[in-house]
C-alpha cells in the first residue's frame, strides 16, 4: 500500500464524504489579543509605564492590527517552534510516528500548540491535516517544492527585512508591520479580524539572547487556516497553513525607550512568510508524494556558493539567500558549513568635538580611534582571502567614501591617531565611518541559508570626516 493510500484510509475513516475537504471542527470564541497580555509583553521589553498605559496600549494595538491582511479565512490551530533538521521532518513518515496523533507528531518535531485560538478548534485529535501541512510548510521542503515542482505547486513566499534605529516600542511596531506585509503578499484573501488578533498575540516571545542586555527571538509561527467550513457537512472549501519564520534582534533593548538624543542602538528584523492552501485533498497528497520521492539529498560540495571578489554593502540587512551570501566576506566555518560576513547599515558616528569659537588662533586636535571589528575574536578571516570593500556613506547630506582591502589583518582591531585643525572662532565635529556586519551561514545538507544573530558586529573604518554642525 502506498503512502497516499494509507493517508486516504486514515483520513476518511468515520468521516462524511460530502464537501471538498473533510475536517471536524468545533466553534469557539477567538482568544484575541487582550490588553493584559499586550501589557505583559511590552513590559517585558522594557517599555515605560506611560507607554504601557491602557490608552497607549489600545492605540498601539489598533495601529498594529491595521497592517495585517483582513479577509474571510479563519484560524483553527496555532503553533510555534523551529524544526531543527531536515532529517526530523523526513522521519515523519517512518514507523516511529505511526502511533502518534497529530499533536504528538508536531511536539516530537519541536512544534507546540500555543495558548491562543481562532474561531475554530480541532474536534478530532487525529485529524486537521496539521502534520501534513507542517511538513509541506517546513522551509526546506516548501522551497524545494516551489523551485523544483513550480509547475504544479501553488505555495506563495515573501521575505521582509529591516534595520531600525528607534525606541523599542517603535521597533516592535515596525516589526509587526514587516511581518504583516509578508503575510499580505502571500495570503491574498486575508484572515478575519477577530482571528488576526489571536495570531498577532503570539509573535512576541521569551528572550533567548545570551546577553541579558539584548532581546532576541528566532521562531516559526504556524497558523492553520480554514475557509468556508460547514459544521453540518463537517467539510470546508479549503485548508492551509501560514508559516512565518521571523527573527528580531534588539541590542540594549531596555535602554532604547529612555534615550532622549535619538541615538538608539540598532535593531534587526527579518520575516519570511510561506503560505499554501488546498481545496482538494488529492493535490495535497500529490505534493506529499513528491516529497516522499525526492527527499533532501546528501551534501554536494559543488553546491556550496563561492563569494564574489568584491564585497557589497547594503542599506539594511538583506534577505538570507545565495545572492547575499556571494556578496559577503568569506570567514572560516565549523564542519561542513560555509560562512560569509555580510555588511550593511553604513553610518557616520560622532567620535570627537572641539569648540574653538572663543579662540583667535587655529587649534589642532588629535585623538585615538579604534579601527576594525568590535568583536574580532568571534570569527577568523583566512590568510587566502583578499577582497575589496568600497562604499559611500551618506548622512544628513554629508558624504564620505570608504575604501579598503579586507584581509587576515582585520582579524584584530587596532588604534589609529587622527588629527584635524579647527580655525579661529569655529567649532568642528569629528565623524568616523561605521558598518554593521553579521555572519550568514550556508548549510549544504539542507541547502538553506540563515543568519547567526549572535554574530552581529560593528566595523569601524579608518575613514573620518569633520563637519561644522552635528549630524542629526
Amino acid at each position: 500500500m502506498t503512502n497516499t493510500e494509507e493517508r486516504e484510509m486514515e483520513r476518511f475513516q468515520d468521516m462524511p464524504i460530502k464537501g471538498n475537504i473533510p475536517i471536524r471542527l468545533a466553534k469557539t470564541t477567538p482568544s484575541g489579543y487582550p490588553i493584559a497580555k499586550l501589557k505583559n509583553q511590552m513590559t517585558m521589553l522594557g517599555l515605560s509605564c506611560e507607554e504601557t498605559s491602557q490608552s497607549s496600549l489600545e492605540a498601539y494595538k489598533k495601529e498594529v492590527l491595521k497592517y495585517f491582511p483582513q479577509g474571510e479565512r479563519q484560524v483553527y490551530f496555532i503553533a510555534k517552534g523551529k524544526i531543527q533538521s531536515a532529517d526530523a521532518i523526513a522521519n515523519m513518515m517512518t514507523a516511529n510516528f505511526h502511533n502518534l496523533n497529530e499533536v504528538q507528531m508536531l511536539e516530537r518535531l519541536g512544534v507546540n500548540a500555543v495558548e491562543a485560538n481562532g474561531s475554530w478548534v480541532i474536534d478530532d485529535e487525529a485529524g486537521g491535516y496539521r502534520a501534513e501541512l507542517c511538513r509541506i510548510a517546513y522551509a526546506d521542503n516548501f522551497d524545494r517544492l516551489k523551485k523544483e515542482h513550480a509547475d504544479q505547486f501553488t505555495g506563495q513566499k515573501s521575505t521582509k527585512n529591516k534595520t531600525l534605529n528607534m525606541p523599542t516600542g517603535s521597533v516592535i511596531r515596525d516589526t509587526f508591520r514587516e511581518i504583516a506585509q509578508a503575510a499580505c503578499d502571500t495570503v491574498k484573501t486575508g484572515i478575519t479580524p477577530e482571528d488576526l488578533e489571536s495570531v498577532i498575540s503570539c509573535i512576541i516571545g521569551e528572550n533567548t539572547s545570551d546577553n541579558p542586555r539584548d532581546y532576541q527571538v528566532d521562531d516559526v509561527l504556524l497558523t492553520y487556516l480554514v475557509r468556508g467550513y460547514d459544521p453540518k457537512k463537517k467539510s470546508c472549501d479549503s485548508v492551509g497553513v501560514l508559516a512565518i519564520s521571523y527573527k528580531i534582534y534588539i541590542r540594549d533593548y531596555k535602554n532604547k525607550s529612555d534615550r532622549k538624543d535619538g541615538n538608539h542602538y540598532y535593531a534587526d528584523m527579518e520575516a519570511t512568510a510561506r503560505f499554501i492552501t488546498y481545496s482538494d485533498v488529492s493535490v495535497m497528497d500529490r505534493d506529499l508524494d513528491w516529497l516522499d520521492q525526492k527527499p533532501a539529498g546528501n551534501i554536494n560540495l559543488e553546491d556550496i556558493p563561492v563569494p564574489d571578489k568584491k564585497i557589497m554593502v547594503y542599506e539594511d540587512r538583506p534577505a538570507a539567500n545565495r545572492e547575499t551570501f556571494n556578496s559577503g566576506l568569506p570567514v572560516t566555518a565549523p564542519g561542513v558549513y560555509a560562512d560569509s560576513m555580510i555588511f550593511y547599515s553604513p553610518d557616520l558616528e560622532n567620535v570627537g568635538y572641539i569648540d574653538n569659537r572663543d579662540s583667535e588662533v587655529t587649534t589642532t586636535y588629535s585623538r585615538s580611534v579604534t579601527v576594525g571589528f568590535s568583536h574580532a575574536s568571534e570569527f577568523t578571516i583566512s590568510s587566502e582571502v583578499s577582497m575589496e570593500l568600497d562604499c559611500e556613506i551618506v548622512k544628513c547630506g554629508v558624504k564620505m567614501g570608504v575604501s579598503m582591502t579586507m584581509t587576515e589583518e582585520w582579524n584584530k582591531s587596532h588604534e589609529e591617531t587622527v588629527s584635524y585643525e579647527v580655525g579661529a572662532g569655529k567649532e568642528a565635529y569629528l565623524y568616523q565611518g561605521k558598518l554593521r556586519s553579521v555572519i550568514l551561514r550556508y548549510d549544504p545538507k539542507s541547502g538553506t541559508y540563515g543568519y547567526l544573530d549572535h554574530s552581529v558586529n560593528t566595523f569601524s573604518a579608518i575613514s573620518v570626516k569633520t563637519t561644522r554642525k552635528p549630524l542629526k
